[in-house]
């Protein structure tokens, strides 16, 4: 997928305010999409999101350093880039759009199920071990720890971003009659994928 591809996607649903930086980018294969500029890789769309204690903004030329193609923001650049830029109004809600057209929706492809968190350790287990008793396999996504089948891996977050799940999804898609398993209280993460 492009940036123009994805820069039409953000397009599509009005996000963006302002686009600048090279036509080279826009014909460049996109690899992935990050928002935290530690994980960016050569050819990654970094979204900066707004959190409690940093603006991602500031840490825009660190993804630059690590090869980011792209940077989506909800400030302008203090200074011009390098690389292309997009100034959305909301980039969480960018992120999840950003993430689920470059993974090809694969929460589409997912049966899901959520329990809620105070009652909900005893039920997902349960769960869990009638489905693999059935033979399907099993993806959790929860607070303390990402499970797909016999692989664990512990969580980032408490609450994933909708990049998590996607990528998640991706991963575990290789058997889309598998029931997935949500811990997720964030509105668009839930509502940006549908779900059976």
């Amino acid at each position: 997928m492009t940036w123009s591809e994805l820069r039409g996607v953000l397009h599509e649903h009005g996000l963006i305010t302002v686009v600048d930086g090279s036509d080279d980018a826009a014909a460049s294969l996109v690899t992935g999409v990050a928002y935290d500029s530690r994980a960016v890789e050569p050819g990654n769309v970094f979204v900066a999101l707004k959190g409690e204690h940093a603006d991602g903004a500031s840490f825009a030329r660190d993804a630059i350093a690590r090869g980011a193609l792209a940077i989506v923001s909800e400030q302008a650049a203090p200074q011009a880039s390098p690389v292309a830029r997009a100034v959305v109004a909301d980039a969480r809600l960018a992120l999840a759009l950003l993430a689920a057209a470059f993974y090809r929706h694969p929460a589409a492809s997912c049966r899901s199920s959520a329990s809620p968190a105070r009652t909900g350790r005893r039920r997902r287990r349960t769960r869990r071990v009638d489905f693999e008793a059935a033979g399907i396999r099993c993806g959790v996504l929860g607070t303390v720890a990402y499970r797909i089948g016999d692989e664990e891996r512990e969580a980032t977050h408490t609450t994933p971003e909708r990049q998590t799940c996607s990528v998640f999804c991706a991963r575990w898609s290789i058997e889309p009659a598998a029931p997935a398993r949500w811990k997720c209280r964030r509105t668009r993460c839930r509502s940006a994928g549908p779900t059976r």
